[in-house]
């Protein structure tokens, strides 16, 4: 794994980009010569689901759902107004 700055890395991204893209290759990125990031290929595999992350709506109820629930609850609806009358 090569070790490259945030200097040469800001200058060549896309080159990088293509890289990892294109040839697999993984780096880390350092700044004043320390690890601060690793740029590896996306795998499907190890990508989070994000099916899990809505698991809190309920049953039934898609993240699209939620929103325009909230959106349309009157309670809410007061806060905002009350918020927008402050001067």
């Amino acid at each position: 794994m090569r070790i490259i700055s945030t200097y040469e890395l800001r200058s060549q991204l896309s080159q990088y980009l293509d890289e990892v893209l294109l040839q697999g290759t993984s780096f880390i990125i350092s700044r004043n010569r320390k690890p601060i990031a690793v740029v590896t290929p996306y795998k499907k595999s190890t990508a989070p689901d994000f099916s899990q992350y809505y698991g809190f709506l309920g049953k039934g109820e898609s993240g699209m759902a939620f929103e325009q629930r909230i959106r349309r609850s009157t309670k809410e609806k007061k806060r905002i107004e009350h918020l927008r009358q402050r001067p």
